[in-house]
């Protein structure tokens, strides 16, 4: 599969930093050249705003491609064909769309919060300049692409993976002996 766009993924709200990706991609070297693809659950007013925005940053119109309502397999087909996955969201856990992005082999480049700096198979960045400058050299230096999508590949198998996760779970839950451990005793 040709890797042919970028993309970020989350709900078409504010607080998914839609906007930060949208500057960053416009200070990048490759801005209406490799397409940037948003996917949201569906459509809202931020739609509105946010393609205003590509305008204003000199985006052309089929350089930015919204969709919605796009899941399960057809999104992680997406994913596989995408160069890098960006995300620009204010606050986030352990973001879902980051680790879809480990499972597909497709390096991140995230705004810096929760989990995500020590996230394997991406970087984070605190500014949408720094994320422009990490579009630049993963699109320039496959070596470094290549470490990344690596890296992200064997965290979603070893780390992230629901066998290895059940397992944790289950060791956290069971001591050796195969009795309930302290955290499910009810004393």
């Amino acid at each position: 599969t040709e890797r042919d766009r970028l993309m970020a993924v989350g709900s078409y709200q504010w607080q998914k930093g839609f906007d930060f990706v949208l500057r960053a991609y416009a200070a990048s070297k490759i801005k209406n050249s490799l397409p940037l693809h948003l996917y949201g659950q569906g459509y809202s007013a931020y739609c509105a705003a946010l393609r205003s925005l590509a305008r204003q940053l000199g985006l052309k119109d089929d350089s930015v491609v919204f969709h919605e309502g796009i899941s399960g397999a057809a999104l992680m087909t997406q994913y596989c064909r995408a160069r890098l996955v960006l995300s620009g969201s204010h606050t986030e856990c352990q973001p879902l769309a980051l680790l879809d992005a480990n499972a597909a082999g497709t390096p991140f480049v995230a705004r810096a919060t929760g989990c995500i700096s020590r996230m394997p198979g991406g970087v984070g960045v605190k500014t949408w300049l720094e994320m422009a400058r990490q579009i630049d050299e993963l699109t320039d230096k496959t070596s470094a692409w290549h470490a990344l999508a690596d890296a992200g590949r064997k965290a979603a198998l070893g780390v992230y993976h629901p066998d290895h996760t059940a397992q944790m779970l289950i060791r956290t839950l069971w001591n050796s002996e195969g009795e309930p451990s302290s955290v499910i005793k009810h004393e």
